[in-house]
């Protein structure tokens, strides 16, 4: 079958949810590759609403007063959401790539505010982050530096799968 030996030749999957139809337009071969991706990034983009729900949530919960740790973690709210829309956007127009980068963002914001929250004092972490100090240089609860792969190792214990994640993202 022609279309399964285009497909392997150019190392696509090829199954009943992701195929490569071949179209003429013109003196042009076009290869689209149709799969479910669309339904799943319009689910990442159905995520926008809940990171409005958690902001509301966060500045109920403050009741008017504002806590370095509440600032970072509204900073982090919205980095999080314009890169989900970035996201969305690269993929939706075929920025596999770039994607990919996005992706390392989306990971290191998670990465970076999860151990902000896990050291002792995580007010006086977010004052330092907010004056420019590099959260690498900044101890963890057991006297570790934050560096990248200390951040990875802590989220890691609850999600193995971010360790891979970030290997991938990296490479």
């Amino acid at each position: 079958n022609l279309h399964a030996g285009f497909g392997a030749m150019a190392g696509l999957c090829y199954s009943a949810s992701c195929h490569v139809i071949p179209r003429f337009c013109g003196p042009d071969h076009v290869i689209r590759l149709v799969s479910p991706m669309n339904t799943e990034l319009q689910s990442l983009l159905n995520l926008s609403d809940p990171h409005g729900e958690r902001g509301e949530e966060l500045f109920k919960a403050c009741g008017g007063e504002l806590f370095p740790c509440d600032a970072l973690a509204f900073a982090v709210l919205e980095r999080s959401l314009n890169l989900l829309k970035g996201f969305h956007l690269l993929l939706s127009n075929g920025g596999y790539t770039p994607g990919v980068g996005l992706l390392r963002m989306q990971l290191d914001n998670v990465l970076r505010f999860h151990g902000g929250v896990k050291c002792p004092d995580p007010h006086a972490v977010a004052n330092s982050i907010f004056h420019g100090v590099p959260l690498r240089t900044l101890k963890d609860r057991s006297g570790k530096k934050m560096t990248d792969a200390r951040l990875v190792e802590l989220l890691s214990s609850d999600n193995p799968w971010v360790d891979h994640v970030y290997n991938l993202a990296c490479s």
